[in-house]
């Protein structure tokens, strides 16, 4: 579903530029030039997208062999490594507040994770 979305959105795109270009070279009084398919994008940008993709495949993966607690710990997670990674690669300045939700996110999943306690058994005493 997403490739063929790239692949229409492409199509699209790859049209309207060789239209505009044509136009331009034929020499039409009002000609204007289409700009690159990531003119503008910084590099950060760029890495936001990926992420951002790489999200929303993962969301998908775990919403069809997992069920919605899982999904809840996936995106949360995901949003956790994402604020370590944004504090260590782009300088965001962390706050308490953040920090303690990141530690509580980590903690939260471990809990879910283990095993449960074996129930002892009170009357063996």
């Amino acid at each position: 579903m997403y490739i063929l979305g790239f692949i229409l959105n492409f199509i699209c795109y790859q049209a309207t530029k060789i239209q505009s270009d044509l136009a331009c070279d034929a020499g039409v009084a009002l000609c204007l030039r289409q700009p690159g398919f990531f003119e503008g994008y910084s590099i950060a940008a760029v890495l936001v997208i990926i992420c951002n993709s790489m999200i929303g495949i993962a969301v998908t993966y775990v919403y069809k062999y997992a069920d919605n607690i899982m999904k809840n710990i996936a995106t949360n997670l995901s949003t956790a490594v994402l604020y370590i990674l944004g504090i260590m690669v782009f300088g965001v300045t962390s706050k308490v507040l953040g920090l303690v939700g990141y530690v509580i996110v980590f903690l939260s999943t471990i809990l879910y994770v283990l095993p449960p306690p074996k129930p002892r058994d009170v009357f063996l005493k």
